[in-house]
């Protein structure tokens, strides 16, 4: 019987049954798939990466953050080494307060509120205390939210009282018992007081000045004292009606943190967002422990 497969192969040097496969389904041959790379110019390549960066940016400045926790103030909640992402968009959304990668005030900033921030928060915010006098680089905190406008808190070794309530410890903090908080000497003793909300109306005097100096500079007034007198850009002043409101924060490890206790209250503009969960931590568990992945904690929630 003739095959005519063979006999067509032998004349002319290919498989006709290839041929017709490949006709049906055809296979681009390497050469043509090398000949399309040259067609890719400089011009594409830097559109592409004009692209992206302009997407990167835009995340960056209006949606998601990414910090490293360098001190161990929210341990065990965070611990240093830890690399978390953070919502921009958790409790509002629009232009920022200030220029990116700046400490000029952003003219226009406008932001539209749609989530309360709530007691028990954990907030990343632009540091409002003494640094805020002079220009600097943005320095951002990390705590929780023990206080909101309005709330009258007392803060004494470590306990805090929210309108008379006892507040319990976070279920991560480092200092989970009365017991150990007792054995700090240092602990900062708070109030009673009334953390300012907008409206409200305050008694400036010498004693309490130092509690609301970075408030009155942060709605920016010029503050000294003349003669035990309280002076808010050159005039007396006894009574200050406050323009923004304010939230009462603490680290979760309380024996070891520099927060509201120290150096007053973040104003509601500063906060930047909540953060969303762990993505990268390096570090160590123990004082004699090496520096090493800690990859149990990748991944984790931040609660």
């Amino acid at each position: 019987m003739r095959n005519i497969f063979a006999e067509w192969k032998e004349a002319h040097g290919v498989s006709l049954r290839g041929l017709l496969w490949r006709d049906v389904y055809p296979v681009p041959v390497a050469e043509e798939a090398d000949s399309s790379l040259a067609n890719v110019s400089v011009r594409d390549i830097v559109q592409a990466l004009g692209a992206a960066l302009v997407v990167a940016f835009v995340l960056k400045v209006f949606f998601v953050e990414m910090y490293a926790i360098p001190s161990p103030s929210m341990e065990n909640t965070l611990k240093v080494g830890d690399c978390i992402v953070v919502s921009k968009i958790a409790f509002s959304f629009g232009l920022p307060a200030k220029f990116p990668f700046t400490q000029i005030e952003n003219p226009l900033d406008y932001r539209f509120h749609y989530n309360a921030v709530a007691r028990g928060d954990i907030i990343v915010f632009d540091f409002p205390g003494e640094a805020e006098r002079s220009f600097r680089q943005p320095q951002h905190f990390i705590k929780r939210v023990v206080g909101l406008p309005g709330d009258k808190i007392k803060v004494k070794r470590g306990l805090v009282y929210v309108n008379r309530d006892r507040q319990d410890f976070p279920d991560e903090s480092a200092s989970t018992t009365p017991e150990n908080v007792l054995k700090y000497n240092g602990q900062k003793f708070t109030g009673p007081l009334t953390i300012p909300k907008a409206g409200m109306k305050i008694t400036l005097t010498k004693k309490n000045l130092s509690l609301y100096e970075s408030l009155l500079i942060h709605e920016g007034n010029m503050v000294e004292t003349v003669d035990g007198v309280v002076h808010l850009n050159g005039k007396p002043f006894k009574k200050y009606t406050v323009k923004e409101n304010y939230f009462y924060v603490m680290g979760d490890n309380r024996l070891d943190s520099y927060d509201s206790r120290y150096w007053g209250f973040v104003p509601e503009k500063n906060i930047i967002g909540r953060p969303l969960f762990t993505y990268w931590s390096y570090g160590t568990d123990n004082s004699s422990d090496l520096p090493h992945a800690r990859w149990d904690r990748m991944g984790t929630m931040v609660r």
